[in-house]
Parts: C-alpha cells; structure tokens; sequence
C-alpha cells in the first residue's frame, strides 16, 4: 500500500492523505474476476456515480467510458 501512495504521489501529483486514501480504496476494490450479484452490480454503479469524480479508479484508470448510438452502429 505504501508503494501505491508513493506512485499516486508521483504519477498524479497528489498530497499525502488523497494519496493515502486512494491507496487504501484501491487495495479494498473487488479484484478482477470476482463474479458479483445482479444487486451487488446495481449497488456498484450506484455507488460509482454518487462519487465526487466518478470518472477514475482509485489510481487513476478511467472507469467508464461513453459510445454514441452512431460509433456503436459502426461496430455492427
């Protein structure tokens, strides 16, 4: 965990305690392959978007991304 506030210092020009927290948000995260319930996926994305930036990962990864109806059509 010290290592990853070390990089979210570094990387994201972050202080300390912001450093801290999304240190200890992202050892907390569920990892990756972990199968969740259709609740435990609703409360998820309810809870990502009642963040104050919804838009990154506790290190700095975008979560999201948006598609128009026109670049999805474009993909069929």
């Amino acid at each position: 965990m010290l290592e990853q506030v070390k990089n979210n210092q570094d990387q994201l020009n972050l202080n300390i305690q912001e450093s801290l927290v999304r240190a200890m948000a992202y050892n907390l995260s569920i990892k990756k392959g972990k199968k969740l319930t259709e609740i435990e996926m609703s409360t998820l994305i309810d809870e990502l978007f009642a963040c104050s930036q919804p838009e990154y990962s506790p290190n700095g990864k975008k979560t999201y991304l948006t598609v128009s109806l026109d670049e999805l059509e474009k993909q069929f």
